[in-house]
């Protein structure tokens, strides 16, 4: 019986394509913090979405450094955290002081 080379079980390839990876952090309503992750081939308009709450992420954080690797990298990652926190912080302050014109108002000064 002949085999064909398509046809055997252990046969692996390689199939490239480029895909567009957009990140963002979003809240809801209710203050559940995620992760958006938009994902799309270079040929589509529309992609797909792939949304995981931020708490998750830092369960599995924890689970993985207090197995493996003890509380250095937990310690750089809170550190990087705080910084960050507080650069938005710091720029939503600026927003809120600043005035809010629209484009007609802003024209006439």
């Amino acid at each position: 019986m002949r085999s064909l080379p398509f046809s055997s079980p252990t046969s692996s390839t390689t199939v490239e394509i480029p895909i567009l990876v957009e990140t963002d952090l979003e809240a809801d309503e209710s203050g559940t913090l995620y992760v958006v992750n938009f994902l799309c081939t270079s040929s589509e308009d529309y992609g797909t979405e792939a949304r995981i709450p931020f708490e998750d992420i830092v369960d599995n954080l924890v689970e993985f450094y207090q197995d493996w690797q003890g509380a250095r990298p937990l310690y750089l990652i809170a550190n990087e955290l705080a910084r960050q926190a507080e650069r938005l912080r710091v720029t939503a302050d600026r927003l809120e002081g600043m005035p809010v014109y629209d484009d007609e108002s802003s024209d006439e000064e």
